[in-house]
């Protein structure tokens, strides 16, 4: 009982420690603002293939529009001269956050890193990363499949002894107990590589916040 006491205890800090990362990160997060001099933007449609909502057709060209120009260049966006056509362009790790499509605001949202995601899911592999990107509903499944998956390990050994012993004429149940331990350890293995796989390619979602449509917003990648 003593060594599983101490691996609880070492599971505890772990998992707040894994919190105080995950606190820290959640309060990055920010949703920055963008206006022109009218305070409104174009209709745009942020959900169709061929608009590009991570650039604006403002002309920043400082020679001609100074004032446009300077409010382009900050910390969420830069001007760019490409093909002789100068417009805003959002920097590395901001996006355009659409919650109102009405009045969209270029470059207003700060990605979440993947490295940080994967490195969670990779040293922390029970739903950390899940945590990360809040979605909450399939964090707690995983941890609470890794949390019997541990409760397994421990136990299984003490009953497959009592299933075994001759007090009991009960073969059946103890190849039972085994196919069903290898297989839930086997799929807690698969889960742990398929997440790591997602990650790694920067197929999951990040949900801090949501589009109108329900969908998540795209870490920054590696």
């Amino acid at each position: 009982m003593s060594k599983i006491n101490i691996f609880l205890n070492k599971l505890s800090i772990l998992v707040l420690f894994l919190l105080l990362i995950i606190t820290k990160q959640q309060s990055q997060v920010k949703i920055y603002s963008y206006s022109s001099d009218d305070d409104s933007e174009p209709y745009i449609d942020p959900f169709d293939d061929d608009t590009e909502i991570n650039t604006t057709d403002k002309n920043c060209n400082m020679k001609e529009y100074p004032e446009q120009a300077i409010k382009c260049n900050n910390e969420t966006m830069t001007c760019l001269d490409e093909e002789r056509k100068h417009h805003c362009s959002c920097n590395k790790g901001y996006i355009t956050y659409v919650n109102d499509t009405k009045n969209v605001k270029y470059c207003n949202f700060r990605q979440k890193k993947q490295s940080i995601a994967f490195i969670l899911e990779l040293c922390v592999g029970f739903g950390a990363g899940h945590f990360y990107r809040n979605h909450f509903v399939m964090a707690s499944l995983k941890l609470v499949a890794f949390i019997l998956g541990i409760v397994f390990i421990f136990t299984f050994p003490i009953t497959a002894k009592k299933v075994a012993s001759d007090d009991c004429d009960c073969e059946w149940l103890a190849i039972l107990l085994s196919i069903i331990y290898y297989l839930y350890l086997c799929g807690l293995a698969f889960w742990y590589i398929w997440d790591l796989v997602y990650f790694g390619k920067n197929k999951y979602l990040d949900y801090t916040y949501k589009t109108e449509i329900g969908e998540g917003i795209s870490f920054e990648p590696w």
